[in-house]
């Protein structure tokens, strides 16, 4: 950290195990010293790893909502921009399809397919059930916040594929949302819309 460094949001877990507190606190008082806007955001959790769109949906939203606050702050104070935001943006997920793939019942007969497939012939297959929740940029259903009805077949750390719903991830929805292609598939689970 020196003259030219950027003002600097932290955020960390009083309980963190790997990153003592102290850690950050020792941080922050460089910053200080160095007269650079700063901030810091403390959770009250034992996890390492912050990733605000893999946590729960409020506790995403407070750090979202303390950053956006505080460089507004900043802007204000330090910056002659015309940029004047009026409240805190709710954050999105751009459209995305999710990489597993999905039972689709096709004229009675049960398959599996993936977004890729979909994308062959999408003003028809964005109409089988739960196919436009799953491959929500091909079908151009981003603005709709559910979860796909279709099973997924997800891969297990030993490469196996196992077939699951999103009620599954509903069970586990701080682990389970960060499997691959999980999110896409299960987006009002996973707080992504």
């Amino acid at each position: 950290i020196g003259p030219d460094s950027p003002p600097a949001f932290l955020v960390h877990n009083a309980n963190d195990r790997v990153v003592p507190y102290g850690s950050t606190n020792l941080l922050m008082n460089r910053f200080e010293e160095l007269n650079k806007p700063r901030a810091l955001h403390c959770e009250e959790t034992r996890a390492h790893l912050i990733d605000v769109m893999a946590v729960d949906h409020q506790q995403g939203m407070k750090i979202i909502q303390a950053q956006y606050a505080w460089l507004k702050q900043i802007l204000s104070e330090t910056s002659t921009s015309t940029l004047s935001p009026t409240k805190a943006p709710t954050p999105t997920v751009a459209s995305e399809d999710t990489s597993l793939r999905f039972r689709v019942n096709e004229n009675g007969r049960i398959i599996w397919r993936g977004c890729n497939w979909v994308k062959v012939v999408p003003e028809t297959r964005c109409s089988f059930d739960g196919v436009s929740s799953a491959c929500s940029a091909t079908c151009g259903s981003s603005d709709v916040c559910e979860d796909t009805p279709s099973r997924l077949k997800v891969v297990r750390y030993d490469g196996s594929e196992v077939a699951r719903g999103c009620g599954w991830v509903a069970n586990k929805p701080r682990r389970r949302c960060k499997i691959n292609g999980l999110r896409e598939a299960c987006r009002d689970t996973c707080g992504v819309c």
